[in-house]
């Protein structure tokens, strides 16, 4: 569930993000996070199910503060579809 300090698009109902809500939600980013100056991996997950595979990474970016942002794909009939995205930081917190 995300808190004060997240902020996400997660389509756990549908197949995938919508382009639309998803580029609304980075022009939104961008704007209180400014531009990415460098970006290191934190953590790769892959799971292997029914529907597809579900593969998880997440970075460290941004010039504004520290952030983890996490991207979700999931990789069926040999095409990798966003599914999920979500960035946690401080600079988010209410003032």
């Amino acid at each position: 569930m995300p808190n004060d300090m997240t902020r996400s698009v997660v389509r756990p109902n549908e197949e995938f993000v919508k382009r639309e809500e998803l580029s609304k939600l980075l022009e939104a980013v961008h704007s209180k996070m400014g531009n990415v100056e460098s970006k290191s991996l934190v953590n790769v997950r892959v799971n292997a199910t029914t529907g597809g595979s579900f593969i998880t990474t997440q970075f460290r970016t941004f010039a504004q503060g520290p952030a983890t942002e996490t991207f979700t794909w999931v990789k069926s009939n040999g095409a990798l579809r966003l599914w999920g995205y979500s960035i946690q930081s401080s600079a988010f917190m209410p003032k």
